[in-house]
């Protein structure tokens, strides 16, 4: 739809049906260039501090005892949060979420694991 309109409006310029073709298809190509170094490199920007901000001599664990007693801690390293402002603690809760094999133990968890988020993130303030 979007090169449609482009070409409706490079006929009216360009009355070269190929050749307008031939600059819709470059501005694709372009785009997707683009699109591909700009999602490397954040990857690569939040992936290293991520793997950096878990990479500390003394890491940092928040955990919860019993069900009913949270311990949190912030971040020793704090690159990834700096970049994300997410805690990497937080993020790796999410992950275990994910890979939770049922969905009660996962609504359990997810309970859990939000209460000591929130802690977490008040460590922050």
């Amino acid at each position: 739809m979007k090169d449609q309109k482009i070409c409706l409006y490079l006929i009216q310029i360009l009355p070269v049906p190929d050749l307008c073709k031939l600059i819709i298809d470059y501005k694709n190509y372009l785009e997707t260039q683009e699109n591909y170094i700009y999602h490397i490199s954040l990857w690569e920007n939040i992936s290293s501090r991520f793997f950096i901000s878990c990479e500390t001599k003394i890491p940092t664990y928040s955990y919860i005892l019993n069900g009913d007693h949270y311990i949190a801690n912030k971040d020793r390293n704090l690159e990834y949060y700096n970049f994300t402002h997410i805690s990497y603690q937080i993020r790796n809760m999410i992950l275990e979420l994910i890979k939770a094999p049922d969905k009660e133990w996962r609504q359990g968890d997810d309970k859990m694991y939000g209460i000591l988020s929130k802690k977490i993130i008040k460590k922050f303030i």
